[in-house]
């Protein structure tokens, strides 16, 4: 019961979070920002937070024992049993054995980097994935013909600010170091304008073409960009209940074919013909 009311006030929340995400991508479009403010996405609203603890809580009540028994581990290591290759992960929402998974999308909302890893921390993660766009990217040119392919900006939130991620060879990149909310009271407290300064370290030329007005802007596009693509995965393709398959080779495998699914849905959706599609 508390878990069927967990999930239906989640995917109110999903909905009104995906309209919102819509609506901000074609303003964005347009050089405009929605007024007010920004629809929370569903693990943050407070509604969805409150009931997702009952349902925690009544998880939990149901585990206790009624008496506790003899700890019979002898290792201060405990293994996973039922899938060994997963990790104790921190997140949002607590601790959670699993993977962590890392996407990257193109500007018009398809997955096309979809990566399991064991690595608990997503600031490793930035160059793997780079690499992984890069590659795609040149695979299609190829297949295609096209030269309008190359990766332009990779933009990343503040979980991927290190110095190798800023200065590691590769395309363009925007990385913040703050949360949304600070960038935005940066930009408009102190706003920048022209070249950095010349003897500015490498995280204060990034923070200064984040004050910028096209900076800001272009940053802003990321969360239109990511957060419908990641809601798809976990909602609609039921990633956020966990994965079927055990294994980090199989894991891989489910989260492939989810972003599959996903790009193909959309390319549905949007009535994409096969003419376009052989040249897409």
């Amino acid at each position: 019961m508390a878990r069927a009311r967990w999930q239906r006030e989640h995917d109110r929340a999903q909905a009104r979070f995906d309209a919102y995400q819509v609506k901000a991508a074609a303003a964005a479009a347009r050089g405009h920002r929605l007024p007010g403010t920004p629809t929370a996405a569903p693990d943050d609203h407070p509604t969805v937070m409150r009931l997702r603890q009952a349902y925690q809580d009544a998880l939990a009540r149901q585990a206790e024992p009624a008496t506790p028994g003899p700890d019979t581990t002898t290792s201060a290591h405990r293994a996973n049993l039922t899938d060994p290759d997963s990790r104790l992960l921190k997140t949002r929402n607590g601790w959670m054995q699993g993977y962590n998974c890392q996407t990257a999308t193109s500007a018009d909302g398809f997955i096309i980097s979809a990566r399991a890893t064991q690595d608990a921390n997503d600031v490793h993660q930035f160059v793997p994935t780079m690499n992984d766009v890069t590659a795609t990217a040149g695979m299609l040119a190829e297949h295609t013909g096209r030269d309008d392919l190359a990766v332009g900006t990779m933009i990343g939130d503040a979980g991927y600010d290190s110095h190798a991620n800023l200065t590691a060879p590769g395309p363009d990149r925007l990385i913040a170091n703050a949360t949304r909310r600070d960038l935005n009271q940066a930009a408009a407290t102190d706003p920048a304008t022209g070249p950095p300064p010349p003897d500015a370290t490498t995280r204060e030329q990034m923070d200064h073409r984040l004050r910028t007005d096209d900076g800001h802007a272009l940053y802003a596009r990321r969360a239109p960009m990511v957060e419908a693509p990641n809601g798809w995965l976990k909602d609609r393709r039921g990633l956020r209940r966990g994965f079927a398959r055990r294994g980090i080779d199989a894991v891989q495998a489910e989260l492939s074919l989810a972003a599959a699914v996903t790009n193909l849905l959309k390319i549905a959706t949007n009535g994409i013909t096969t003419t376009q599609l052989a040249t897409a």
